[in-house]
């Protein structure tokens, strides 16, 4: 009589135990809405409202260059500037505002990099020209 109580018992504390490390596995699988082509998209094709599609992806694969639905609106009437397959989310850089505010970005972020790395006092100076290469290479030295 305590054989079938006891596996009673076991058996409900395991379905606990896989139901919470299940729920555990899902936490960052949680879906969040993002803009999906609708249809197959040409290079330098402009985007309308008739293009876009909105689906669910897990929260771990979401990244700010990944367009929300809720940004969507600034991504209107903009030129493509890569190809999109129908059902693949749309980026800021596949557009032709969004891939020029990349390079701002990634401009800014050279320059600062270059001020930060300039402001070391042992690091080596890179040549900036073929003479300067050349001197350094004639002269046997190292800077």
């Amino acid at each position: 009589m305590g054989l079938p109580f006891f596996g009673l018992v076991g058996g409900v504390v395991s379905y606990f135990i896989v139901k919470n490390a299940e729920r555990e596995a899902r936490r960052d699988w949680e879906l969040v809405p993002v803009a999906v082509a609708d249809r197959e998209l040409l290079a330098r094709e402009v985007v309308t409202f008739e293009d876009i599609a909105r689906r669910s992806i897990p929260a771990a694969l979401l990244t700010p260059s990944l367009i929300r639905p809720d940004d969507a609106g600034r991504a209107m009437n903009q030129q493509l500037v890569v190809p999109v397959k129908a059902g693949e989310p749309l980026r800021w850089s596949f557009l032709a505002e969004g891939e020029q505010g990349a390079r701002l970005e990634m401009r800014a972020i050279t320059e600062e990099c270059q001020r930060a790395f300039d402001l070391l006092p042992n690091a080596p100076k890179p040549e900036r020209t073929v003479e300067e290469i050349r001197e350094r290479l004639l002269s046997g030295g190292s800077r």
